[in-house]
C-alpha cells in the first residue's frame, strides 16, 4: 500500500476506519445501557468481538506500512474477528425479532381482551337500563291502577311520557 497511495491518503483512511469503529462501539455501548438479560450478554459478546476486530485491523494497518505480504496474512485474522462480530450482531437481531414478535402477540391479546370487556360493559349497561325502566313502569302502573279518578289523568300522562321515552330509546338503538 505504501507505493500505491500517498501517506496523507493512507492516514485519512486510517482515521476514517478508527472513527467508524469508535462510532459502532459507542452505539453498542448505548444499546447495552438499556438492554437486559439475553440482550445484554449478546451485546457484551458483540462489543468484545468488535474490540478484537478493531485490534486486528489496527495491527494489519501497522504491518501494511512495513510489509504487504505479512499484512495480507494478518488480514485473515481481522476477517475472522469480523465474522465473529457479524455472528453476534445476527444473534442480537434474531433476539430482537423474537422479542418484537412476543410484544406484538401480547399487545394483540390485550387488545382483544379489552374489546370483549368493552362489549360486555355496553351489554350490561343496556340490560341494567332495560331492567330499571321495566321496574319504574311496573311501579307506575301499580299506582295508576290504585289511583282515584282525578289522579288517573296525571298518571296517564306520565305513563304516556314514559312510553314515549322508552320508544325514543329504541329508535336510538336501532339507528346505531
Amino acid at each position: 500500500t505504501n507505493g500505491s497511495f500517498a501517506k496523507a491518503r493512507i492516514d485519512a483512511l486510517e482515521q476514517q476506519i478508527k472513527a467508524r469503529h469508535l462510532a459502532i462501539g459507542k452505539q453498542l455501548t448505548a444499546l447495552r445501557s438499556t438492554a437486559t438479560g439475553a440482550e445484554r450478554s449478546l451485546l457484551d459478546a458483540a462489543i468484545q468481538a468488535l474490540s478484537g476486530y478493531r485490534k486486528a485491523v489496527l495491527e494489519t494497518m501497522e504491518m501494511a506500512q512495513m510489509d504487504q505480504s505479512i499484512a495480507t496474512n494478518s488480514m485473515l485474522k481481522a476477517e475472522t474477528q469480523f465474522g465473529q462480530f457479524n455472528t453476534q450482531l445476527a444473534q442480537l437481531s434474531a433476539l430482537e425479532t423474537t422479542l418484537s414478535s412476543q410484544a406484538h402477540a401480547t399487545a394483540s391479546a390485550e387488545f382483544r381482551s379489552l374489546g370483549w370487556s368493552l362489549l360486555l360493559t355496553v351489554l350490561l349497561s343496556i340490560l341494567v337500563s332495560i331492567v330499571v325502566t321495566m321496574l319504574v313502569r311496573r311501579a307506575m302502573l301499580v299506582e295508576i291502577r290504585a289511583a282515584s279518578g282525578t289522579d288517573y289523568a296525571m298518571y296517564a300522562v306520565a305513563n304516556r311520557e314514559l312510553l314515549d321515552l322508552a320508544l325514543s330509546g329504541q329508535s336510538v338503538l336501532q339507528s346505531a
